[in-house]
């Protein structure tokens, strides 16, 4: 049984990348882009939109490891830096998420067979 074509599925996934790139550009562009913390809030709270729930995996993850980190090696990889890893590392779960496990997850329940008595 399908349940929709192939192209509605590549469709969506270019929707999705171009509100991606769309949320990133905005921010980037801003001319207030790196001293105003509020439009970097704003910015990941559209990513985190976006890329539900593993966005938020991906934050407190970086959180956890980047606090652990910084006394041992004690570096700084500044906000710039700090910014662009964060959203590569949520767009890439977010995109692993919607487009290659959810729609396994859902073949797997839609073909699993049933046990026979």
């Amino acid at each position: 049984m399908k349940y929709a074509p192939k192209y509605i599925k590549w469709v969506v996934c270019v929707v999705w990348m171009l509100l991606c790139i769309w949320s990133l550009q905005s921010y980037i562009s801003h001319e207030r882009a790196w001293m105003d913390s509020e439009l970097l809030q704003l910015v990941y709270m559209k990513i985190m939109l976006l890329t539900f729930p593993s966005g938020y995996l991906v934050v407190v993850a970086g959180y956890f490891l980047s606090s652990f980190l910084k006394p041992i090696l004690s570096f700084n990889l500044g906000v710039k830096l700090e910014f662009y890893l964060t959203c590569f590392f949520m767009l890439s779960t977010g995109f692993l998420q919607w487009f290659f496990l959810l729609p396994w997850l859902i073949r797997k329940t839609i073909y699993r067979k049933e046990p026979t008595k």
